[in-house]
Formats: structure tokens, sequence, C-alpha cells
């Protein structure tokens, strides 16, 4: 169970809920009157996606299943309020709680003990009333007083750091990037606006609503949309803070108008060489806790970041706004030198402003910031972060962050041939297939993209362990490959080096060798890096082989191209690591597999996601070791959290997730 290297390798539906929120109504009688469905036809006014419940225990399942990402208001009876609000109030999905009851009095004393209940109420227009009330305070705070934003430490190699955090900086800025570089057709406007309306119809009520977007919204109105009190606004930013990758790709079209809108004020103002701005805003106290640890290091704003010039205003605002245990006031204090060259614009966007009395400094999407320094201003109870703005030259991760955009984009042009092989790099492989899929039904006849659809997809198939499906893609791209392309062109060798693993996978090792063959004469010819793809996979096969001399002769020739050529913290050389430490393993020599296997889980932690299935080939191959060296307790320790992962990356009895599951059933037996 080596990993397998190929060319740039590495369930998705949109999400419904546009805006974050889900309002919850549990009643035994909630559609039993004509009050209580028009109460729900002015609430969904308010939060469209409304679902009723007349059973507790399905309203609780149903809260639990809801992702943490997500906002729930729950409305609940007083039949069930005592017994239900106990066991769920801890759930971080849980935002807001409104009772609605026959005795105000009695409930108000019981709910002052339990602080996610917002009101206790007895007429339903008092209900809607506070919830309407309630829900614009959440909104604008939320928009008002976050930022998303990722961390970027240079020094982060404890396992604590598996949650993927550098590797999520990094994937995020290759996301905008593309996003930024893709040309969208005339259609892309109608896109959105059609699944706006899918999901949202309270939006064509509110002023500047779908429809007047549909009529006047153009390149050079961006800006003007953006700094409205709109659908866009809101819509827009939640897809930022979760990053939807789906909701973020039907925006496209306005990300890149806002961003192009920056960049021509910028080159177009003059402005003082050095600019001292501010921001105010409320921050996660675990992101808090992150920068602190981070002096020196990067923070990218994962949206458009609204600054000041009046430090005063900035303070005022954020220290006026509440804090919590979750959520920690902070005031950025930014220096920029206007001078140095930076992808990211920023600009006075007052003349284009719809609030045109304000003079704002907006940073593009993805702006990155080095730390400087951070301490507590008691007077105002607020953390002060002082940042430096970050020219291209300045960001020591740019070789890693240009290798894997290299990896994503090619020399080709942006296209959502690069957003699938992001999503794929990042094991997100039905979204992956999803784009290209679309792109297929989008592109002409005999299009040259054709086949690196069906390569791409696969790969995507192939990861999912959907074998017979990817050997379908395959043969289709090598078929068009072969009458299009000279024989000694590298996408033929791509395809040869996808087909030889197939057949290994089936154990038909000699065709397996055949088609690695063909790619490495093909690469070697061109002195192409992926030559290193095919050492490794032939290796792969010595392994099995139990040829274990050539196998590590061959994985050592991979490595070698690839320490060559990547930078340290590269995923590639996670493969090479990883598969040098089975061949150690199935030899006997335990310590060197776990010395090789170690590397790897380092730069795994460093440059993949948490959840990426290498982490679990990893994880369960140090479980392997740690029982053949009869440490039982970290055998258990790495194998669970290998099936954790598979459970997570690949689908539901998968081979990876068996196999697993077996390995700690046989190792809980020696307990």
């Amino acid at each position: 169970m080596a990993m397998t290297s190929s060319p740039g390798q590495e369930q998705s539906q949109l999400s419904s809920n546009l805006e974050g929120f889900i309002l919850l109504w549990l009643d035994a009688s909630v559609n039993g009157t004509e009050e209580n469905i028009k109460a729900q036809h002015k609430l969904r006014e308010v939060i469209n996606q409304l679902k009723t419940f007349e059973d507790k225990e399905e309203c609780e399942e149903h809260i639990r299943a809801i992702e943490d990402d997500q906002k729930i208001v729950l409305i609940v009876s007083e039949r069930f309020v005592r017994e239900l609000v106990p066991r769920i109030e801890h759930l971080p999905q849980l935002f807001s709680i409104y009772v609605h009851c026959f005795d105000k009095k009695l409930n108000n004393e019981w709910a002052k003990q339990h602080p996610k209940i917002k009101a206790v109420t007895v007429q339903l227009e008092e209900l809607v009333s506070v919830i309407q009330k309630g829900q614009a305070k959440r909104v604008k705070e939320e928009e008002d007083l976050t930022c998303p934003l990722s961390v970027f430490n240079r020094a982060e190699n404890k396992e604590e750091s598996s949650s993927g955090l550098n590797s999520s900086f990094l994937y995020f800025q290759l996301l905008i990037d593309i996003l930024l570089q893709m040309k969208y057709s005339p259609k892309s406007k109608q896109e959105l606006i059609d699944l706006c309306n899918q999901q949202h119809k309270g939006y064509d009520k509110e002023p500047y609503s779908l429809r007047e977007f549909d009529q006047t919204y153009s390149s050079d109105q961006a800006l003007f949309w953006y700094t409205l009190d709109s659908f866009l606004y809101r819509v827009l930013n939640q897809a930022l803070r979760t990053q939807n990758v789906d909701l973020l790709f039907a925006f496209g079209f306005v990300i890149k108008d806002i961003h192009e809108q920056l960049k021509q004020l910028q080159q177009s103002t003059n402005t003082d060489p050095i600019l001292k701005l501010y921001r105010g805003q409320k921050m996660k106290t675990e992101e808090l806790e992150r920068i602190k640890e981070s002096i020196g290091e990067f923070i990218s704003m994962n949206s458009f970041l609204s600054t000041s010039r009046n430090r005063s205003v900035s303070l005022g605002f954020v220290s006026s706004a509440s804090s919590s245990d979750d959520l920690q006031r902070v005031l950025f204090e930014i220096s920029v030198d206007t001078r140095i060259k930076s992808r990211k614009p920023f600009a006075n966007i007052q003349s284009l402003s719809f609030y045109d009395e304000e003079e704002e400094i907006l940073f593009s999407i993805g702006s990155v910031f080095r730390i400087q320094q951070i301490h507590f201003d008691n007077e105002y109870q607020v953390s002060i972060i002082a940042l430096t703005f970050c020219s291209d030259a300045d960001n020591e991760y740019e070789e890693l962050y240009q290798h894997m955009k290299q990896e994503a984009c090619g020399n080709k042009e942006t296209s959502l041939i690069s957003l699938g092989r992001l999503l794929w790099k990042q094991g997100k492989y039905d979204q992956s297939i999803n784009y290209y899929n679309r792109l297929l039904s989008e592109l002409p006849e005999n299009d040259p993209n054709i086949p690196i659809c069906y390569d791409n997809l696969g790969n995507a198939a192939s990861d999912q362990g959907d074998f017979d499906s990817a050997h379908h893609y395959y043969n289709r791209a090598l078929d068009i490959y072969l009458k299009i392309l000279p024989s000694d062109h590298t996408d033929l060798a791509t395809c040869y080096n996808s087909i030889g693993e197939l057949y290994r996978e089936k154990g038909e090792n000699q065709l397996s060798l055949q088609n690695y063959e063909l790619a490495l004469k093909i690469y070697n010819k061109k002195n192409d890096r992926r030559a290193a793809y095919c050492y490794n996979n032939m290796g792969i096969v010595y392994d099995k082989e139990e040829k274990y001399d050539l196998a590590l002769d061959t994985y050592n020739k991979s490595l070698k191209i690839n320490e060559q050529h990547l930078p340290p913290n590269h995923p590639d050389l996670i493969i090479s690591y990883l598969n040098i430490g089975e061949v150690h393993l199935h030899m006997g020599e335990y310590d060197s597999a776990l010395q090789n296997l170690e590397k790897a889980l380092q730069i795994q932690i460093k440059a993949l996601p948490s959840y990426h299935k290498a982490a679990a080939h990893i994880y369960e191959y140090m479980g392997m070791a740690y029982q053949l060296k009869h440490d039982y307790e970290q055998a258990l320790f790495n194998l669970n959290k290998a099936l954790d992962i598979y459970r997570h990356a690949v689908l539901p009895g998968h081979i990876d997730i068996v196999r697993t599951e077996n390995s700690i059933q046989q190792l809980k037996a020696k307990f």
C-alpha cells in the first residue's frame, strides 16, 4: 500500500445556506395553526433556511448533525425547552434560542440560567419581531467585526499543527489566484442570480435587490455593490468565512472585478510613501493565541480587508463591542510601504463606495502581512496587533507557493482545469470531478482541453478507489493524445504513468512496468522532473514483488530528483519518504522505517490538509512499525488516527478503511 505518484497529484454540493444561519422551530403544533404558518412565512424573510419539528428527538438529532460552521437559531416551545436546552446548549453550532410559551414570567426566571436563550415570548408577533432584530444585530456584528484569516508559521512542526493551518494558508492563496486569473463567461452573472434566487426568495424584497443587480451591475460597479448593505456583501463574505469553493466560484467574476478596480485605483492615485492604517474587529480566542505564537510570521486576510486612517474611530468601534470567552477584541495597526510591489492591490475607495463620506482603504482578498508584535491595551481592553504589508519578494513561503501554483495551473491558461487540480490536490475529489464534468459539457468538439479533463477525471476516480472509472477516463485521454500529439509529448508520458498505476492496482505488474517504462523514456528524453513519479511507482511494484533492493534503488532515484527540483516542504517529498519507510518496514528495519515516516509526517503537517489521504498512510505505517516493535499503545494511537482520516478521505467500504479497521481489531486482541 505504498503511495503512488502522479504528475501534479494530489462531496461536494453547494451549501444551500448562503448566509450561514439556519432557523429551527420545535413545537408540537408548529404546523397545526394558521397563525403558525403565517409566522413561518415572515420568519423565512429573516432567515430563509427554516425547518420545523414536532418531535423533540428528531430535532435534537438534526441539530447535532449540522456542521460547526453553520449557526442555528432555535425556537422551542415551553413543552420541550427544559428537557432539550440543557442537552444541546453547549454545541458550537447552536447560536441563539428563543422560547415561545404561555407563562413568560415563569420561563424568564429559568431562562436567565441559560445564556444562549435570547428572549422568552408569548405572542407570535413578538417572537417574529425579536428574531428580526436579533438577526439584524448578529449579521451586522459578524460582517463588521470579523474577518477570516490564516497564519503561515515557518517553524510549525508539532503534531498539534496537523490541523493543516499552513496548508490552508497556501491553498487559499492558490484558490484566489485561480479565481482572479480565470476568464468568466457572460452567463456567469445570471448563474449567480439564479443561485441566489433558488436559495433565498427574500433577496428581491430588500433594497438593491437581485433584480436591480441584474439590471445595473457592471464590472466598474463592483466596489459600489460590495460596499452596499446588500445580499452581495453578505453572501460573498459568508462564502469567504466558510471558504465555500462552489459559492466562491459563483462569485468569481465579482471578486475579479473588485480586485481589478482596486488595481486601477491604486495606479491612478498618489499617496504617501508610508501609510499607517487601522482595523478594529473581533477574533476567535484560538486565532489570537496562534498569532501570539507566530511573531515574525505571516498572516493572510481571507477577505477584502477594510481599514481606516483614523485610529480613534477604529479603536472606539471595537472597544464598544462585547467580548466573550470565544471572541476577543483586537486592533490591527498596519504599516504599509506604498512603494513595494505586491500582486494584492489596495486603494482608497471613497470615490467608488456607496458610503462616499467614509475614507476607507480596502485591501484585496488574500493580502499578506508580517506579524511584528502584539500587546494588550488595559485602558481599552483590546489586543493591539502590529502588522506590516508584505511585498511579493518578502514572502518566505513564496518558493513553495510558486511550485504548488505551477502544478495546479502549469503554463496553460487558468481555467476550470486549474480549479479542479487544486481541489484534487486537497483531496476534495468529488468537487474536482464536478468541475471537470462541467468543463467537458462546455467545451466544443475536438478542443485540446478534452483529453486533459479525462486524464484528471481518471486521477480523481483512482484516488477514490473507483479503478474501473479511472481506467475508462485514462483510455479516453490516451486515445485522443495518440491522435493529436507527437510520440514523445510529456502529456502522453503522464497518461502512461497513470495507466501503469491502474495495472498495478489490478496486480498486473508486468503491464504496469511496461507503461512506467514508456513514460520514463519520454520524461528522461525531455529531462523532465516527472521522471521521479515513474521511479517511485516502479519502486512500488518491486516492493510488492519483495525485490527490496530494487525498490529502495528506484525510490532513492525518485527522492534525489525531487530534492534537486523542489523546496524542502513540497508534498511530493512525503511520497518518497513514506515509501522508503515502507520498504524498511518490510525489511524488518523498524527504526529506519519510523525515521523516514517521521520525515514524511513533518512535511505533511506543513504542506497538506489534515484529512488528506497521505496523512492516513503515514499514521497507518507508523502504527504497523510500533506494533512490530511491540509498542501496542503507540500502534493503536496511530492506527486510530489513520482510520479517522481514511473515513474523511475515501468512499465508505474502501479497502483502506477495511484494512485499517481489521488491523485495529487484531491489535486490540493483543491487549
